[in-house]
């Protein structure tokens, strides 16, 4: 078979010549999905008709369905064309589509995932049409750069904000390839409508894509919880702005902001029971409003957030001139500076990125010395957007662009130092132990006869308790959330940490902070009964129970701790009142400490 101008032409053995058996069908161009692995083919005819979709089509059932499509097919052709268009699918080379964008691992390795595709590999590809996301270049790089020198060279803030912008893609790496332990930063920029912060957010924004409201990267908080996951879900890397906080309508802002932070959706379970696969997302997300999250009636019940936030109250352009010049230039120029940044990161070596953000982080350690002890979360993520910087500096240097990182180091150490509160260990490890526990509360059991008949589950809700909100946690469960979370430094250090800030508790005159439990007859489990912060039963559905009241965790007083362990003191007998009956004694068992993990 050989396609010729005006068609298909067959060599008749009987006639000795060659024989027009079909229209000039063809197969233009092929597609496979990178996310499915699924072909897609074009065909066309020359004549106007064109049909996209799946290579099922060419089956001899199938490609009598072209004739909706406008194509002139014959019972005489039909098995010609068959025959044809699959050879010509199997010689022709494909481009990948892909819906997942960022820094996305294929063929063990990583690659860029924009507008079109970057790899070491040569390989090319394009984003769906379908995508919520206008990652297409427009105008030009160096209307974008010059905007930078004019504009935002040697303001600090503006700096911090595009380091930001790029630091999503430097954050995916640094979590996928490296190792690091980093949550997805939301960088909620507030104050006054005069100060900027949307202007700094948008242009944070068009390093990436479109900076715009139009099917851009600026989406608001109006939206439900499903819709947030949908929105990030296979991002890894590109910026996203939820423009204005007071439009959020969800209930618990704290838990969706668990979520987001997590990267990952919260489990869910099928019609059939089973867990349906987890969507993902890694990347930088902004946010906008007149007053901070931690100030809204839906967040500020809970200080965990506090660590998942990068909040900052400042005034990011001097003059309403200077704004509006920035949005003038980065409304037509935008979608240029992100794939070379990516392009800089996935050409480099592991080992020195490696080496150059451990260089930061250490400095970063070094500054905030003598702060809380969750600094090392938050001196991870400072180390990764001046790493970001960095990288910036490296890809644009040619072009005598660059951030001052030192400057944006200053900063940051100096408004950590200023929104820092006293946190030790165990409110590091509390807080990592909720976010836990909400993504997986799926698998907590109602109750503890519920869990004593149930499968895959990592503890349950203790229903005896009337006055405070706990949760019975699986020894082996907390030994996973332990493994998870290497920098915890191991369940004995974390249990004691958490049971000297009372998060766990302990009954009347037990020592051991892991208790053994008969879930059924015959059969005893070891568990770890965790007493909530007042308003963390909210993250969790069947606790939302309005007769129920919250208590404070007990501080101990010196003399109580003079005076013997937690549950002796005064206040502790208050939250313990009623337990005798929810323990079984261990004192008899062969089971020391050291077998139940502490």
């Amino acid at each position: 078979m050989e396609l010729k101008k005006d068609g298909w032409y067959h060599y008749n053995s009987k006639v000795k010549k060659e024989v027009r058996v079909a229209p000039p069908i063809d197969v233009t161009q092929k597609f496979k999905d990178l996310e499915t692995d699924e072909i897609f083919i074009i065909i066309e005819d020359g004549q106007g008709s064109k049909y996209h979709g799946n290579m099922e089509i060419l089956g001899s059932r199938n490609i009598d369905n072209l004739l909706r499509f406008g194509f002139s097919i014959t019972p005489a052709n039909k098995n010609f064309l068959c025959a044809a268009l699959v050879d010509r699918v199997n010689k022709l080379p494909y481009k990948s589509l892909y819906t997942n964008v960022g820094l996305v691992k294929h063929n063990n390795n990583y690659q860029f995932q924009g507008h079109v595709l970057l790899s070491k590999e040569g390989e090319s590809g394009e984003l769906k049409s379908d995508s919520p996301y206008d990652l297409q270049p427009s105008g030009n790089i160096d209307k974008w750069l010059q905007m930078y020198t004019d504009y935002v060279t040697g303001n600090t803030r503006l700096e911090l904000i595009l380091a930001l912008g790029v630091s999503g893609i430097v954050i995916t790496y640094l979590k996928k390839v490296c190792g690091v332990d980093l949550h997805n930063p939301i960088v909620h920029l507030y104050g006054d409508s005069s100060t900027g912060k949307t202007t700094a957010a948008q242009l944070a924004l068009s390093v990436g894509g479109n900076p715009k409201k139009e099917r851009g990267l600026f989406k608001t908080w109006n939206s439900t919880a499903n819709g947030f996951v949908s929105m990030l879900s296979g991002n890894y890397g590109i910026p996203l702005l939820f423009d204005e906080i007071s439009t959020i309508s969800i209930k618990s802002l704290t838990t969706l902001i668990y979520t987001l932070a997590e990267g990952l959706e919260r489990g869910r379970s099928n019609i059939n029971g089973q867990h349906k696969e987890q969507r993902e997302w890694s990347t930088v997300m902004l946010s906008t409003g007149e007053v901070g999250i931690d100030e809204l009636g839906a967040a500020k019940q809970n200080t965990g957030i506090g660590v998942r936030l990068l909040q900052f109250e400042e005034v990011f352009t001097q003059s309403s001139n200077q704004s509006e010049s920035i949005k003038r230039v980065i409304n037509k120029n935008y979608g240029h500076v992100l794939p070379l940044i990516a392009k800089k990161v996935i050409e480099s070596n592991e080992e020195d990125i490696s080496h150059f953000y451990n260089e930061r982080q250490h400095k970063f350690h070094e500054a905030l010395k003598g702060q809380h002890k969750v600094v090392e979360r938050v001196a991870n993520l400072y180390a990764a957007v001046t790493l970001a910087a960095f990288i910036f500096n490296e890809t644009f240097g040619e072009y005598n662009i660059s951030m001052d990182e030192a400057k944006i180091f200053d900063f940051l150490v100096a408004h950590e130092k200023k929104v820092s509160t006293t946190r030790d260990l165990g409110e590091q490890a509390y807080e990592k132990l909720i976010q836990y526990l909400v993504t997986n509360q799926n698998k907590i059991a109602d109750a503890k006869s519920i869990y004593s008949n149930s499968t895959g589950t990592i503890g349950f809700y203790d229903e005896t308790r009337k006055d405070i909100y706990a949760i019975k946690i699986l020894k082996g469960a907390f030994e996973d959330f332990i493994n998870y979370h290497s920098d915890l430094q191991g369940s004995k250090k974390v249990a004691k940490a958490l049971k000297e800030k009372n998060y766990f508790i302990v009954p009347l005159g037990r020592d051991r902070i892991g208790q053994q439990e008969t879930v059924k007859p015959g059969h005893r489990e070891t568990f770890y009964t965790l007493h909530l912060k007042p308003g963390d039963h909210t993250l969790f559905n069947p606790l939302n129970d309005p007769e129920k009241k919250d208590s404070d965790p007990v501080e101990q007083s010196p003399k109580a701790k003079e005076s013997g362990p937690i549950g002796q003191s005064p206040e502790a007998k208050r939250i313990f009142k009623g337990l005798g009956s929810t323990f079984h004694s261990t004192e008899n068992s062969d089971i020391d400490d050291e077998d139940i993990g502490i």
